[in-house]
């Protein structure tokens, strides 16, 4: 197995815990990774500013790659590439979305934006968003009474992240969309979400887009994850590694799974595992 030379990790339930904490061991890691000459980023599915503070523009984490996969910026903050929707779709998009009972997110610009009258603990609740994000969501989101005006004027629209009441509309809704946005892509991470990407435009071929940019080998880079969301970067990294605490379908890819889960040093162990 070729020695990685860019590593690349998930944020929430990977490098984060389920308590939303990160672990000692897991800086520590990254300490080593420095000293040995490895370059680390973080690739997540959150928007730049929702990724703990003790992460961002962090010498340690050089590179991060968020809106899974729609920009990627480095320790000083400046943009290495970005894609954004037309204004035409991202409105299009959230017209369809109106037909459906949900929480809708749009990643733009680098930050969340989600509508005002939804941003209380009852809504977080009934859109069945896990306890431990409330926090998250409470100190992150900021609040829009106007969606459409807001995607009316820039185009910096990187993803939707929808929150549905019921799993049925949830399944609705992607064969819709699949009908009627062929190029788009839906994924989950939660347990009611849902992120709306374009085809092309995911962790994967940002992490490959950041290993050109560095002259590093693909077969040269590790991925690890736990999620639907990780698939695209497990399957392009030359070596795949996936939590314990992983959903087993996207253990399926990979290279090595750790034995300890995101509470107990999971991604430190995938490291000394693999000597990096």
């Amino acid at each position: 197995m070729t020695r990685p030379k860019l590593v690349a990790f998930d944020l929430d339930d990977t490098f984060i815990g389920s308590d939303g904490k990160i672990a000692p061991a897991n800086f520590c890691a990254l300490e080593q990774l420095s000293a040995a000459g490895v370059t680390a980023a973080a690739v997540t599915g959150r928007t730049f500013y929702e990724m703990p503070a003790e992460l961002r523009f962090n010498p340690l984490v050089p590179y991060a790659v968020y809106g899974d996969g729609a920009a990627a910026v480095n320790a000083a903050g400046e943009t290495l590439f970005s894609s954004y929707y037309s204004r035409e779709k991202a409105l299009a998009v959230l017209h369809l979305l109106r037909q459906y009972d949900t929480m809708i997110e749009v990643f733009y610009g680098g930050r969340p934006y989600a509508p005002a009258d939804k941003l209380d603990p009852a809504a977080y609740d009934y859109y069945r968003i896990e306890p431990i994000y409330h926090p998250v969501m409470a100190a992150s989101r900021v609040p829009c009474t106007d969606l459409e005006a807001l995607l009316a004027g820039e185009e910096k629209t990187e993803m939707f992240n929808i929150f549905f009441h019921l799993d049925d509309e949830r399944r609705a809704f992607i064969d819709r969309a699949t009908e009627l946005f062929p190029e788009l892509l839906c994924t989950y991470s939660m347990q009611s979400n849902l992120e709306i990407l374009r085809r092309g435009v995911d962790k994967g071929s940002a992490l490959l887009a950041l290993a050109d940019r560095l002259g590093i080998p693909h077969e040269c880079t590790l991925a690890v994850g736990d999620s639907d969301n990780d698939r695209a970067m497990l399957e392009k990294a030359g070596v795949a590694a996936v939590m314990a605490n992983g959903m087993e379908h996207v253990k399926q890819l990979a290279d090595i799974v750790s034995e300890n889960d995101c509470d107990h040093d999971g991604v430190a162990e995938i490291f000394a595992r693999l000597s990096v």
